[in-house]
């Protein structure tokens, strides 16, 4: 299996791919001590996986020329944007890596009343995107999903009401309907933090045209709840 790399879109010109950034060129020279005419497969987000073959080491670029360029197809068959509450920095960060792993599109945090994390620092912030940056090349992906800067949950849920796409969130308070009994091709899905939701905030989501689900008869922790429902809503 060969390694796989994102870089930008404009590091693609013509039949060639260039390589500028440090870390990725550390990665290739230093780590797994890349020769002229090696192979990677690289993306950019277009959906296709590109093969380039090591042509050029100038020891502050690498440059590779394309010898096949295929459509990726390991996109998931549903869109699945994931609305967790902020979890302590450890747990959210799993989350964040698993939900790609699984087939997640779209990440928007959310800050709701029992969150005990109310904000995202720009390290932090930068360190998630390069989670999802790694863990798009591990899991086989070739477009990069996106993550938000957090909400508050009554603001997001408001302007959620007139959307039509199906519109879940996990409660622990419903026995039905479950989660296996939902299906559409885009999905929106709120997951709460340690402690759950309020019910102030499930009375709130129902008004906005939401379903309240169950995850089963067992009382998960807000990350394995994700991880769950998304293997339910994407593996099945």
């Amino acid at each position: 299996m060969k390694h796989r790399f994102y870089l930008p879109i404009n590091n693609f010109t013509d039949d060639y791919i260039s390589v500028f950034e440090s870390e990725t060129i550390k990665q290739i020279v230093s780590v797994l001590r890349a020769k002229h005419g090696d192979k990677f497969i690289f993306f950019n987000g277009d959906g296709f996986d590109y093969l380039g073959q090591l042509v050029e080491n100038n020891k502050k670029s690498l440059k590779f020329l394309i010898i096949d360029k295929q459509q990726n197809q390991t996109g998931p068959s549903k869109k699945v944007i994931l609305y967790p509450s902020l979890l302590k920095s450890d747990k959210f960060e799993w989350v964040i890596q698993k939900a790609l792993e699984l087939g997640v599109m779209e990440l928007v945090p959310i800050v709701s009343s029992r969150c005990v994390v109310k904000n995202i620092s720009p390290a932090k912030f930068e360190r998630y995107q390069q989670i999802i940056k790694e863990s798009t090349e591990q899991c086989g992906a070739s477009v990069l999903p996106t993550i938000s800067q957090p909400k508050d949950f009554g603001d997001i849920v408001s302007q959620l009401k007139t959307v039509s796409d199906l519109k879940l969130i996990a409660w622990e308070e419903t026995l039905t309907p479950k989660l296996n009994e939902f299906n559409s091709s885009v999905i929106h899905l709120f997951i709460g933090p340690e402690g759950g939701y309020d019910k102030s905030e499930i009375v709130l989501a129902q008004a906005s045209g939401f379903n309240a689900v169950s995850l089963g008869n067992r009382i998960l922790r807000a990350e394995t709840a994700s991880v769950a429902s998304l293997s339910v809503l994407l593996l099945a």
